[in-house]
């Protein structure tokens, strides 16, 4: 490289549409909210128990475990579809590559 001269730049990331914002933000307020319940439900839950002074039923205590069981069940599968599902929309919305002359249409 010359003396003066400027390495190119990356390119860089396109933007993602307004509406994969908008389903981003919405999938956030949805897992937030599934946390927060679930904690204020275990919370809850555990306060009866220990002010009624009760020992807590197996039964109580497996479905807490089922309630968060579940709760890391949305966040893994939205790890996984949600990367792979705006990955495959960003190239499909973005290929302006002719592929509609496939059919001949």
């Amino acid at each position: 490289m010359k003396r003066g001269q400027r390495e190119a730049m990356p390119d860089k990331p396109e933007k993602t549409p307004a509406k994969d914002r908008r389903r981003n933000i919405f999938a956030d307020i949805v897992v937030t909210l599934c946390l927060l319940m679930g904690g204020f439900i275990t919370v809850g839950t555990m306060w009866e128990y220990h002010r009624l002074d009760v020992p807590m039923p197996a039964d109580v205590i497996l479905a807490l475990m089922g309630l968060w069981g579940g709760e890391l069940l949305i966040l893994a599968a939205r790890q996984i579809l949600g990367s792979d599902a705006l990955s495959w929309s960003h190239r499909t919305a973005g290929s302006s590559s002719g592929d509609d002359d496939v059919l001949g249409v």
